[in-house]
């Protein structure tokens, strides 16, 4: 990859987890009594470890990242519609 691609891909991962980190665990918890932990410590953390093993140039970092991912995915994928009901007053 390109290097200016990659700086560009890496800044805008980094946008990301700054937005991800706002949400409030008050939130999360009232959309769903798993979110918080599923969002924090598999999406959120899984990103970030995802990004430092990209910095760093760490396969073994990056594939933890993307284990953590697809943990939140797999998660996600089971409970999305109870969180969209919740969202939308279902």
């Amino acid at each position: 990859m390109p290097a200016a691609q990659e700086k560009e891909m890496l800044l805008l991962i980094e946008k990301g987890l700054a937005l991800s980190i706002k949400v409030t665990d008050g939130f999360l918890d009232w959309a769903h009594p798993q979110l918080r932990n599923q969002y924090r410590d598999n999406l959120i953390k899984g990103t970030s470890t995802y990004h430092e093993g990209l910095k760093d140039k760490d396969p073994s970092k990056q594939a933890d990242g993307i284990r953590l991912q697809l943990k939140w995915i797999e998660w996600w994928t089971a409970n999305a519609d109870a969180v969209d009901n919740k969202l939308n007053g279902r």
